[in-house]
């Protein structure tokens, strides 16, 4: 957690249809997509943004090792993270996505 400051949640009022909040284990918020989900991806955002200059980051554990794609997007961005110009994306396939282009880049990464 952040001193002085309150620690960064996903968002429940900020999500696609078909994301389930599994609850918080060890202080890490826990979310799936839900079985029979319609959508083969479905997204979430912080429920904090970051404004002005300076350097952030976040960290994100993917404890299933399925697929997911994690970056930055503006509020009013599509929630399918880097298919719009206001929204950046990388995924564990080492692709990094924006404006809906989808480049190779980097190596994979999978559980953990």
């Amino acid at each position: 957690a952040m001193s002085g400051r309150s620690a960064v949640r996903l968002n429940p009022a900020d999500r696609e249809p078909g994301l389930a909040f599994l609850g918080t284990q060890n202080g890490r918020q826990r979310a799936t997509r839900q079985q029979g989900a319609s959508a083969q991806w479905v997204g979430v955002r912080a429920d904090h943004g970051v404004v002005n200059s300076g350097r952030w980051a976040f960290c994100v554990w993917n404890e299933s090792g399925g697929n997911l794609r994690v970056g930055w997007s503006c509020a009013d961005s599509s929630i399918k993270l880097g298919t719009d110009p206001w929204g950046f994306g990388y995924g564990g396939t080492a692709t990094k996505s924006h404006a809906g282009q989808f480049t190779k880049y980097g190596q994979t990464y999978g559980q953990g």
